[in-house]
């Protein structure tokens, strides 16, 4: 099989033994993610930030109504609306857990795994900034991450 990532070895002869039509699922790991996004409500609405984002090819995420894959070629990290923090990247599949979590505004909620802080922000958007969220990681290096992107958002 002709890998687009190299798979540890280790990792072939432990799984292979009980996944289904394990080659299928090697396709599918391999497969890139299409880049996403999800709209910061803490700073801007839904219909003002894709006005600004006009020129760029979006395709909504069914789940989540302020999330959109990036159809372009283009890294919209280097955009002007994610460095100012109008929006987030994020891979789309992790923007299922807040949602499933549903934070109500009076909620405390603590995030022990929180950097870069993609989940986090989404929560203090989700509570409208209110609430209480703990969030930590057991990184040091990651904790400038979650630092920077919190106050970005």
């Amino acid at each position: 099989m002709n890998n687009v990532y190299k798979i540890p070895e280790e990792f072939i002869e432990r799984y292979q033994k009980f996944i289904p039509d394990f080659e299928r699922f090697l396709r599918v790991i391999q497969t890139p993610v299409k880049p996403s996004f999800r709209i910061n409500t803490l700073k801007i609405n839904k219909e003002q930030a894709l006005s600004k984002l006009i020129d760029i090819k979006l395709k909504p995420i069914p789940w989540i109504d302020i999330g959109y894959w990036v159809l372009d070629r283009l890294n919209i990290g280097d955009s002007q609306m994610h460095k100012d923090g109008y929006i987030y990247i994020q891979e789309a599949v992790s923007m299922i857990p807040a949602l499933v979590l549903n934070p109500k505004p009076t909620d405390k909620v603590l995030d022990m795994c929180a950097a870069p802080g993609s989940k986090t922000t989404q929560l203090a958007a989700l509570m409208n900034n209110q609430g209480v969220i703990i969030a930590n990681d057991i990184s040091p290096k990651r904790i400038k991450a979650l630092r920077d992107n919190l106050s970005r958002m």
